[in-house]
């Protein structure tokens, strides 16, 4: 009884040693926290961590604004207009893409689930725009497309991304968000896409 018992001490010690052995050997583990979407696994590995369906100021997932039309991405929609049209993305189908001249100019979202860079959501009020945009002045412009019962307005919030004019549209209706989009100056001041 005495002989199992030291072989089992003997185990334990070992099984010990090469635990803590394991452990020193193993990479550390730098971890950015905050807003950042990427995470540095070790020091050979750096893993994108962004979800797909979350809106930054001048993308959504892995599309940007001003990137060139990839039908590997993207659904061309039918169009009478070669140089205009819309399209789909095949990973986040709550997206629509305008694209001019064959680049990305504007991605609107209708989905409530989808918040935009600010944190606004479809469904949100104008004191929450506002909450959610605090210290930035937008513009704001009377929707051409106003009906009798309704009460469209354009809320514009301009940025400066890479070099670039990039706006958020917030489109409301009695003061309430219908839908988000992102773009270049050109494709948010357009009130009709291709038409």
């Amino acid at each position: 009884m005495m002989a199992l018992y030291s072989s089992l001490y003997q185990m334990t010690g070992l099984l010990t040693v090469l635990l803590l052995s394991l452990t020193a050997c193993a990479p550390s583990s730098d971890t950015i926290t905050g807003t950042d979407t990427k995470v540095r696994v070790d020091d050979r590995t750096t893993m994108d961590i962004s979800s797909p369906n979350i809106f930054t100021k001048d993308s959504i997932g892995s599309t940007k604004i001003g990137d060139t039309f990839d039908l590997q991405k993207l659904n061309k929609s039918p169009s009478n207009f070669d140089r205009c049209f819309s399209a789909e993305n095949k990973a986040i189908l709550a997206a629509n893409y305008l694209i001019i001249d064959d680049k990305v100019v504007k991605i609107t979202i209708n989905d409530s689930d989808i918040p935009s860079a600010s944190g606004v959501k479809v469904g949100d009020s104008l004191s929450q725009v506002y909450a959610k945009h605090q210290g930035q002045t937008p513009e704001i412009i009377d929707s051409p497309f106003s009906g009798p019962d309704e009460k469209l307005i354009n809320m514009y919030y301009w940025t400066i991304e890479n070099g670039r004019r990039v706006g958020t549209r917030y489109n409301l209706n009695h003061d309430v968000v219908i839908n988000i989009n992102i773009g270049n100056e050109d494709g948010l001041m357009s009130q009709e896409g291709c038409a």
